[in-house]
């Protein structure tokens, strides 16, 4: 095996079958000459979806992967590939894929300069993998220290054991949603019409992206009258490709609802959503305007919406 040829490792590692025992807990990683940890998260495969290898450089990215896998609407990340993070996919029958995924962007193949630190990494979790075997309870070496198992490189290029402390903090996950007072003040002078009911979401279009070398997925921002069948919102939207630019998104959401219901000449009496996330976002704007959100995890008319527009090239 060429150890640093990050398709021959990984192979081994699926060659070794010891999924469940090497996910059974978490691990970091510390390169040498490296500031940020790389923290090690390994899914084994589940329901046709393939095994995968996670690495997170740092703690914000990986406390973000933890607590949305227990609570789908923390923060604003709706799968893994819309945190930042490098991984080794393990398709059942083929060959290993290396991707790299960033906040907003389609994963796209690990960059070039990139692939001798994966290399490394990967070579580490296969000798991990098997260790674990041996002793399962390698992981929790250093828990009484309230410190993660971890491998440090040294400048010559060895690796040994090692704890890395927890934080003392977690990391800050902030949401901010302005709304102007002068719209506002307008909108509250609007009629209220209980009856009107409103289906909205937001979310990244499938299979839809920009053209760019390195794409960034499109997010559709809708509403539909749900008596009407008609568009209410209906907004395409992509990241800036600054930092938390997927919640800066998020965050316009309620303005713009703003803005349109001002259009309209009236507040909905009701506006349903699918989470308890758009909820949140929405919740500054449902103190001031009198229309009650409600929760249901199908949105009929709207999905029929969304759906014809896919087939027809409309988005």
């Amino acid at each position: 095996m060429d150890r640093g040829n990050p398709y021959e490792v990984a192979e081994a590692i699926a060659k070794l079958g010891a999924w469940r025992t090497a996910a059974a807990h978490n691990w970091a990683l510390l390169p040498s000459g490296d500031a940020e940890p790389w923290l090690v998260n390994v899914m084994p495969a589940a329901e046709g979806v393939p095994a995968r290898i996670l690495f997170f450089r740092g703690w914000r990215a990986f406390h973000c992967f933890l607590i949305t896998r227990q609570n789908n609407d923390f923060w604003v990340a709706s799968s893994p590939d819309d945190i930042a993070h490098l991984e080794v996919v393990f398709p059942a029958g083929g060959q290993p894929v290396l991707r790299s995924c960033e906040e907003g962007y389609v994963p796209c193949p690990v960059p070039a300069e990139s692939i001798p630190l994966l290399a490394a990494m990967l070579y580490e979790c296969f000798g991990l993998f098997m260790r674990f075997e041996g002793d399962p309870d390698l992981a929790m070496k250093y828990v009484q220290e309230r410190a993660l198992f971890a491998k440090r490189q040294e400048a010559d290029g060895k690796w040994s054991d090692c704890a890395l402390p927890l934080p003392d903090k977690n990391p800050e996950f902030m949401e901010k949603v302005a709304l102007r007072k002068d719209i506002l003040a307008r909108a509250k002078d609007l009629p209220f019409d209980q009856s009107a009911r409103i289906e909205l979401d937001f979310g990244k279009l499938p299979g839809v992206q920009t053209s760019e070398p390195h794409a960034r997925s499109i997010y559709l921002f809708a509403a539909v009258d749900a008596s009407a069948k008609t568009r209410f919102v209906w907004r395409t939207m992509v990241v800036s490709g600054r930092p938390d630019g997927l919640v800066s998104l998020w965050q316009t959401l309620a303005p713009q609802l703003l803005d349109h219901i001002l259009a309209s000449g009236k507040v909905p009496g009701e506006i349903h959503v699918r989470s308890m996330r758009m909820v949140r976002f929405l919740r500054p704007l449902g103190m001031h305007l009198p229309f009650k959100i409600v929760v249901h995890a199908e949105l009929p008319a709207l999905d029929a919406e969304v759906r014809e527009s896919l087939r027809d090239k409309r988005i």
